[in-house]
């Protein structure tokens, strides 16, 4: 690794990676109309992270299903970004699913 020293404490996204967690949050924000949701991400990680797949499970009345999703969203330290909408089929009755993430580190260019 090169550059400069990273503050005593800081987790890298190699070692979240390793110890079996993710380096980024996502959170969810209403469509209007109760058309869906949008799911973002942000990075909390100091390495640059590209989030490459997503997967629906436990689907109940969503739109498209069940699946998985192959995305390349790249993110660098501290920024947020869209991954996925997630509508309903029914628009008036609820809607439930689980997600799960593949992601990777982008490498860092030689100095």
């Amino acid at each position: 690794m090169t550059g400069a020293p990273l503050p005593h404490g800081t987790l890298l996204a190699q070692d979240v990676l390793e110890a079996g967690g993710q380096p980024f949050e996502t959170w969810t924000a209403a469509l209007p109309y109760r058309r869906g949701v949008v799911i973002w991400a942000r990075n909390t990680s100091p390495d640059t992270v590209v989030i490459t797949q997503v997967q629906v499970t436990h689907c109940l009345n969503i739109g498209a299903g069940c699946g998985v999703t192959h995305l390349n969203v790249a993110l660098n330290p501290g920024d947020s970004g869209r991954t996925i909408t997630i509508r309903p089929r029914l628009w008036d009755d609820r809607y439930v699913y689980q997600l799960s993430w593949q992601w990777t580190i982008a490498e860092r260019p030689s100095p």
